[in-house]
């Protein structure tokens, strides 16, 4: 594809985003675990991934030589053009989190920029309260500005487009408001369409549900690849690194093991009790080297906006391992 397409100029796009994300995924695999390519047998070129994802995205508005795709696709204006979030809303929301990806990459401000221009029209004026999008029926589209009927379409897919999305901006930037758009759907959207055995689901989730089943197929069954898809990809995004500082993205119980430059292995653990509002941290760090003098690292997290503290202090040292913690971290939440 990358010899036709872009490394011969063909002017081809996908009609439906998501493979750039793919791409950019493996150029992020290859680039980090060169061996597996040794493994292939067929020559494998990182950079072909990010190029050929670069090109797609680039040539969203360039028609010549080919059918438009129109607004429906993201076709009918550049990236950079681009003022709102228009078409169907899964293509929408992907083909975003797809120049989100590209922004990752290579880098680029301008990408930065266009990306973040068309998250705030998203969530500004295009999202609901239960972080749904997409609200009308016909093609499954975004709506104008502030058009958020109850009884819209708000295909669960395109709620995952969101998410993904919001969680690539956070990447980017390390913005907090981005993760709480993420946290929105996770516990409102998510849950709402799928059921608690896991054996129905629902493609749409207006707010007026009255007569609303779920169901166990459907002809177009987008929706359950792509909620096992998200929740394969949950548990990457709950922290993050990025130099010496830890994030805390999400507050979800869990234990996550992680490498900090100039640290070495960090181990952090959260306990959540929605009870009582209460978020209990713990975090073990083990020096790079034996002999070395330790070297603090922060623990900063995703304040929740209705905590009574942050969670942003150094580390002293006990022995040959890294903590602040004689009593757990805990932040308490009203």
């Amino acid at each position: 594809m990358y010899d036709y397409m872009a490394g011969a100029n063909h002017n081809v796009v996908p009609g439906h985003a998501l493979p750039e994300d793919a791409l950019i995924q493996l150029y992020d695999l290859y680039k980090s675990e060169p061996k597996l390519a040794e493994k292939l047998s067929v020559p494998v070129k990182p950079e072909h991934y990010l190029q050929l994802a670069k090109f797609w995205v680039d040539q969203r508005g360039h028609t010549e030589g080919r059918r438009p795709l129109e607004a429906y696709a993201q076709d009918a204006e550049t990236i950079f053009e681009a003022k709102t979030i228009e078409g169907h809303a899964v293509r929408a929301t992907l083909f975003w989190t797809g120049v989100a990806d590209v922004a990752l990459a290579n880098n680029d401000e301008r990408y930065l920029s266009a990306a973040r221009q068309i998250w705030d029209n998203m969530v500004g004026r295009r999202m609901f309260i239960t972080g749904g999008v997409g609200a009308i029926h016909e093609d499954e589209k975004f709506g104008p500005d502030y058009f958020l009927p109850t009884d819209a379409y708000l295909e669960t897919c395109a709620a995952i487009g969101a998410g993904l999305f919001s969680w690539r901006m956070n990447e980017l930037t390390g913005e907090a408001k981005y993760m709480d758009v993420l946290e929105r759907i996770i516990f409102n959207s998510i849950p709402t369409a799928v059921s608690l055995d896991g054996t129905n689901y629902t493609y749409q989730n207006p707010l007026n549900a009255n007569k609303m089943n779920r169901w166990p197929w459907h002809d177009c069954p987008c929706c359950p690849p792509m909620l096992l898809k998200f929740t394969g990809m949950l548990p990457s995004m709950i922290y993050a690194v990025n130099g010496r500082d830890i994030y805390v993205n999400l507050f979800i119980g869990s234990t996550a093991k992680l490498q900090v430059p100039k640290v070495g292995a960090v181990e952090i653990s959260q306990q959540v009790d929605w009870n009582t509002g209460k978020v209990t941290f713990q975090v073990l760090s083990k020096k790079a080297k034996k002999n070395a003098p330790p070297r603090p690292h922060s623990r900063l997290g995703k304040r929740p906006r209705t905590a009574s503290r942050s969670l942003s202090e150094q580390h002293t040292t006990q022995g040959d391992w890294l903590s602040n913690l004689q009593e757990p971290e805990e932040w308490h939440t009203t």
